[in-house]
């Protein structure tokens, strides 16, 4: 039986700056994220779309590279990770509805509704994402953040 990722935890390379009970502007390098649930499948359903399409566009030769290259090493480091995770939305960027679906992981992101419920990423445990925030992020840290959630929630294994 597949272990469910229910969150993970995710490490900025460069900070996001906030304010947290009206204090002072503090750097925020460590993000949790959780499993989207039912009120987010709108955005997955975008993300997802994007990240098939291009998987579809791929040639049988571009394919079994990505395969050959995973089941190489057995023993995956966390730097091969990320960098697997950010090869995900390298390979998205070629499908017609990519730029659908990076909108759809900021608004993923940054969901909230009135009754505070359905966020799903925090920023050092103290408030979450707002699209201000998403904004300030450095574009390397954007990139592998969607690969990494992509991996994790949106890509059956």
């Amino acid at each position: 039986m597949k272990n469910v990722v229910k969150e993970f935890a995710f490490v900025l390379s460069d900070p996001i700056m906030f304010a947290h009970g009206g204090g002072d502007l503090e750097a925020g390098f460590n993000l949790l994220l959780k499993a989207p649930g039912n009120i987010h499948a709108k955005y997955c359903a975008k993300i997802s779309r994007a990240f098939f399409d291009a998987a579809s566009s791929m040639s049988a030769k571009q394919k079994q590279s990505i395969v050959s290259k995973s089941t190489e090493a057995p023993q995956e480091s966390v730097e091969d990770s990320e960098q697997g995770a950010a090869s995900i939305v390298m390979i998205m960027s070629v499908s017609e509805y990519f730029d659908d679906a990076f909108d759809a992981f900021r608004d993923l992101l940054c969901y909230t509704n009135p009754q505070k419920k359905g966020q799903i990423c925090e920023i050092e445990e103290k408030t979450f994402m707002t699209k201000t925030l998403f904004d300030t992020m450095s574009l390397d840290d954007t990139n592998r953040l969607m690969g990494e959630y992509i991996q994790n929630f949106l890509i059956p294994s």
